[in-house]
């Protein structure tokens, strides 16, 4: 199981860092973790609690990782993507 998410997590690095090399501008990713295994990768990548949401399941936890304060590593090939994008089309 552990090598699945591994994979999940690698392949979702690759498409958010493509977005960004595309000029897409994400301001937040979203995660709901369920098991305790979600929630510790959730903190591992530097995501926030978000306590203000109600909460009717308590095992479920809403996450946000908001990034243009985040240094998280899951947005590590986004944001140098994005930069790249910027630099590219504010020159023309």
């Amino acid at each position: 199981m552990t090598h699945y998410a591994q994979r999940m997590i690698f392949e979702l690095i690759n498409v958010v860092g493509q977005l960004g090399a595309r000029g897409v501008n994400i301001r937040a990713v979203y995660s709901l973790a369920v098991t305790p295994e979600a929630h510790n990768l959730c903190q591992r990548l530097r995501m926030q609690l978000m306590p203000e949401l109600e909460n009717k399941t308590p095992r479920y936890m809403p996450y946000k990782l908001d990034v243009a304060t985040s240094e998280s590593p899951l947005l590590e090939e986004y944001k140098e993507g994005f930069k790249r994008y910027q630099a590219q089309h504010n020159r023309a």
